[in-house]
C-alpha cells in the first residue's frame, strides 16, 4: 500500500494552514489597534485615573509594525495628566507627543526588552512641593490590598535603552517649602549608549536656552543658556562611571570636568575636579544678565580668571565629600563702545573650602572684592567661619554708587531711567550666638546705609519709583530705619521703625522681628497691583486657553513679625475708596491681624478687628468684627457683588443702615473674591427709615390683595438680628 501521497498531502494541508494562521496573526497584530482602538483608550484612561490622584488624558495614538519591522514603533499624542485636590488645575505634565521604538525579537524572547530608542517631544513639567511639603508628583494611590507580601523572587525583567531624546521641552520646579525655583526653557537632551553591554560609554548632549534658578529670594541664574557635552566610560557590574572629554557651559564660560563617581551601594564616592578652560574675563562677564543680553559680542575687556574646584569623599544622606571653590579676577575691566565710561580695577579673590565634608566646617573668604563703576568705587570683604551652627562673621562694605553714571557704561532699554545716590559703610564682626544671647558687648555692628533721591523708571513698570530717602543704622542690637520716603505712581509712603533678628533672617532664615510706624496721603492698591494680566500655568500646553484676572491672592510672608502702626489719608482698591484709615496691623505667621482699625467708606465708617490668612494659598481666609455706621443702602448694593448675591431686594431698597457683625468668617478664591458659600456670622442691623418699592414679586402681591401700600412699604425704626451659616440667613430676630 502506497502511503507516500496521502503523507505528502497532509503536510501540504499543514503547511498551508499554518502558513494562513500565522498571516492571520499578521494581519490581527496590525489592525487589532485600530479594531479596539477607542475600547483600548478607554480602558487605559480608567485604569490610570483608577489608581492615579490625578486626571490622565491623551488623544490619538498609533502602533506600526510592518514600517520598521523587526521593530514595534509606538506614537501617542497630548498626553497630559493634571493635579487634584492641592494641585487643582495645576498641569503636572503635558507631552506632545510620545514615540518609542522596541525591538520585536526582544518582547518575544521576554528577557530583556531592548528599547531602540524613546522621544519626548515639546513636554511641559511642574513640579511643585508645597510648603507642608506635599510633592504634586506623589500622585500615586495607595494600596488597598493590606495583606503582607510574600517574599519573592528577583524579578527577570530588564530594560535595554539605546537612545532617548528629549526636545523643545519646558520645566517649571517650584519648591515653596525649600524657597526654591527652578525654570527651564527649550530644554533639549540626548542620551545614546549600548545598555545591553556591561561595559561601554554613554554620550550626554544637553542644551538649555535658558536657565533660571532662585534659592531664599536669591537669584542665582537668570536666563542662562546652559550647553553640556558628557561622555562617561560606563562600567555597570562594578558601578563606577568615568568621565571622559567633558564640557559644561553657562553662556561664555566653559568648565572642563575630569574624575569618577562609583555607586556599589546607596552611597556616592567621588572624586571630581573642575576648571575653567577660559582664561579670559569676558567669559565670566557673561554671567551678569544685565552685561550679557546687550550686544554683549562687542564689548571691550581685559583681564585674567582663574576659576577651578573639587569634591572629593562619600555623599549620602548623612556624609558630603570635601569641596573647594576658587575664583579669582586680576586686573580687568570691560567697555561698550558706544558708551563713554567704563568699569574699571576689577580684582577679586573669593576661596570656598571644606576639608572634611562636614558642612560646618565650611569657610568662605571673600578676601577682595573691588571694581570701580565710572569712578564710583565698591570695596567687600568677608569671611565666615562655622556657618551651620553658629555663624562666625567678619565683614566691611564700603561703596559709593551714582545711580546716574549707570547708564554711561550699561546700556539701558529705551524709556529707563535712573538717578540718585547709593552710599554704603558697614563693619560687623563677632558671633551670631552673642546676639542671640543679647551678649551685644561681644558682637560689634556699626556703620549706615543711606539712599538719596533714587529715582526708577521703566518701560515696563506702569508707574515711576521715587526714594526720596532710605536710611539704616546698624547697631549691634538692631537695624534701625531712621527715616524712610518713597513715592511710586501715585502713592507715597513714610516710614521708620526698628528691625530686629536680621543677621539671624540673612544666616539662619530664622524670623525676622521690625515695628514700624507707616503713613501715607494716598495707596493706590489698584496702580501697585497693575493692570489686568494674561496668565498662562507654569506647565499648561500652548494649546490651552489663558486666564485673565484683575487681582489674585495676597500671600503673607511666613517668616516675618511686623507689627505696623498705620495712617492712610486715603486708599484706593478696586471700585472703592477707603478715607482716614488707621489702626494696628501685627504681619506674622502668615496671618494679618487687625486692631481697631477704622476707616470711612461710601459716606460711611467701618471700625474693623480681626484677620486675613494665607496659610493655604489657593484659599485664604478671614475672620473679621465690623462696626457699620450710616451706609447708604442703594450705594453699597451697587458697590459690592456680594450684596447683589446675598440681598437681591437690596436694588429696590433706599435709605441709610447700620450694622455689628460679630465673627464674620469666610474663604477667599484666587482672585481675591469671597466664596460666599462659606459666609458665616451673626450680628444686628438697625434702620432708621427705609423704603422699598418696584419689586416685582411685591407689585404682584398688592395687585392681587388689592392693597397699593405694598408696591411702596416703608419701615423705621428697625432694630433686626440675624445669623448666616455657610451663605445661608438661618434666623431673625
Amino acid at each position: 500500500m502506497n502511503t507516500e501521497k496521502p503523507k505528502k498531502s497532509l503536510f501540504k494541508r499543514i503547511l498551508k494552514w499554518t502558513g494562513i494562521t500565522f498571516l492571520l496573526l499578521i494581519i490581527l497584530i496590525i489592525v487589532a489597534p485600530f479594531i479596539f482602538k477607542d475600547k483600548i483608550i478607554a480602558l487605559v484612561k480608567e485604569e490610570a485615573n483608577k489608581n492615579l490622584n490625578a486626571k490622565v488624558d491623551f488623544g490619538e495614538f498609533d502602533l506600526t509594525l510592518i514600517s520598521t519591522f523587526p521593530d514595534f514603533h509606538f506614537v501617542i499624542n497630548n498626553v497630559s495628566v493634571i493635579g487634584v485636590n492641592e494641585f487643582e488645575g495645576d498641569t503636572l505634565a503635558f507631552i506632545s507627543q510620545l514615540s518609542t521604538n522596541i525591538n520585536l525579537k526582544s518582547v518575544i524572547a521576554g528577557d530583556k526588552y531592548q528599547v531602540n530608542s524613546l522621544v519626548i517631544d515639546k513636554a511641559r513639567i511642574l513640579g511643585k512641593v508645597l510648603s507642608n511639603g506635599k510633592a504634586n508628583w506623589d500622585i500615586a494611590k495607595p494600596s488597598a490590598d493590606t495583606t503582607a507580601a510574600a517574599p519573592s523572587e528577583p524579578t527577570k525583567f530588564a530594560l535595554k535603552l539605546k537612545k532617548l531624546k528629549i526636545s523643545d521641552t519646558y520645566i517649571v520646579y517650584d519648591d515653596q517649602q525649600g524657597s526654591m525655583y527652578g525654570k527651564l526653557e527649550g530644554f533639549n537632551y540626548e542620551l545614546a549608549g549600548d545598555f545591553t553591554q556591561d561595559v561601554f560609554v554613554m554620550e550626554n548632549l544637553l542644551e538649555i536656552a535658558k536657565t533660571t534658578f532662585n534659592m531664599g529670594g536669591v537669584g542665582y541664574l537668570t536666563n542662562v543658556h546652559i550647553k553640556s557635552k558628557a561622555d562617561l566610560d560606563m562600567d555597570m557590574t562594578a558601578m563606577k562611571f568615568k568621565f571622559k572629554e567633558n564640557e559644561f557651559s553657562l553662556n561664555d564660560l566653559t568648565l572642563g570636568f575630569d574624575g569618577e563617581l562609583a555607586m556599589p551601594k546607596d552611597d556616592i564616592d567621588m572624586n571630581i575636579t573642575f576648571k575653567a578652560k577660559q582664561t579670559e574675563f569676558k567669559s565670566i562677564l557673561s554671567l551678569i544678565p544685565s552685561v550679557y543680553s546687550k550686544d554683549f559680542a562687542s564689548v571691550q575687556t581685559k583681564g585674567k580668571l582663574a576659576l577651578n574646584g573639587y569634591a572629593k569623599g562619600t555623599y549620602n544622606d548623612k556624609t558630603y565629600p570635601a569641596f573647594g571653590i576658587d575664583l579669582s579676577i586680576a586686573d580687568a575691566m570691560f567697555k561698550y563702545p558706544s558708551l563713554p565710561k567704563s568699569v574699571n580695577n576689577i580684582d577679586i579673590d573669593v576661596k570656598v573650602q571644606n576639608p572634611t565634608g562636614v558642612l560646618d566646617a565650611t569657610t568662605i573668604d571673600v578676601n577682595k572684592f573691588h571694581l570701580e563703576m565710572a569712578g564710583n568705587p565698591i570695596n567687600i570683604t568677608a569671611h565666615v567661619k562655622t556657618p551651620i551652627s553658629d555663624p562666625d562673621i567678619k565683614a566691611e562694605i564700603k561703596a559709593l554708587i551714582v545711580l546716574a553714571s549707570v547708564k554711561e557704561f550699561i546700556p539701558m532699554e529705551v524709556g529707563d531711567e535712573m538717578n540718585g545716590t547709593i552710599k554704603a559703610d558697614i563693619a560687623m564682626a563677632g558671633r551670631l550666638s552673642a546676639i542671640e544671647k543679647q551678649q551685644y558687648e561681644n558682637f560689634k555692628a556699626s556703620g549706615a546705609l543711606e539712599i538719596m533721591q533714587m529715582k526708577y523708571k521703566t518701560a515696563s513698570l506702569p508707574y515711576e519709583v521715587l526714594l526720596n530717602s532710605m536710611n539704616l543704622n546698624f547697631t549691634n542690637q538692631f537695624v534701625e530705619l531712621v527715616g524712610f520716603d518713597v513715592k511710586m505712581g501715585n502713592t507715597d509712603l513714610q516710614a521708620k521703625g526698628k528691625i530686629e533678628n536680621f543677621l539671624q533672617y540673612v544666616f539662619k532664615d530664622d524670623l525676622i522681628k521690625g515695628a514700624f510706624t507707616v503713613t501715607g496721603n494716598l495707596i493706590d492698591l489698584n496702580q501697585l497691583m497693575g493692570p489686568e494680566t494674561t496668565e498662562t500655568a507654569a506647565a499648561t500646553p500652548s494649546t490651552v486657553a489663558t486666564s485673565t484676572a484683575a487681582a489674585s491672592v495676597v500671600e503673607v510672608p511666613g517668616n516675618i513679625d511686623f507689627m505696623l502702626n498705620a495712617k492712610f489719608g486715603k486708599v484706593l482698591y478696586t471700585n472703592l475708596v477707603l478715607d482716614n484709615l488707621s489702626g494696628g496691623i501685627l504681619v506674622k505667621e502668615k496671618k494679618v491681624d487687625m486692631t481697631n482699625l477704622k476707616m470711612g467708606i461710601l459716606g460711611g465708617g467701618i471700625g474693623m478687628s480681626g484677620y486675613y490668612e494665607t496659610t493655604n494659598p489657593k484659599k485664604p481666609t478671614a475672620n473679621l468684627d465690623l462696626d457699620l455706621t450710616n451706609f447708604d443702602i442703594q450705594t453699597t448694593f451697587n458697590t459690592f457683588n456680594s450684596i447683589k448675591k446675598l440681598a437681591p431686594i437690596g436694588q429696590y431698597a433706599k435709605g441709610m443702615f447700620s450694622a455689628h457683625i460679630e465673627d464674620f468668617k469666610m474663604a477667599l478664591n484666587d482672585k481675591m473674591e469671597p466664596d460666599l458659600n462659606t459666609a458665616t456670622c451673626n450680628g444686628k442691623l438697625k434702620t432708621n427709615k427705609v423704603s422699598v418699592g418696584g419689586y416685582e414679586p411685591f407689585n404682584k402681591l398688592g395687585d392681587a390683595l388689592k392693597i397699593k401700600e405694598l408696591k411702596n412699604l416703608e419701615f423705621s425704626n428697625m432694630d433686626i438680628g440675624f445669623e448666616m451659616k455657610d451663605g445661608r440667613e438661618n434666623r431673625t430676630i
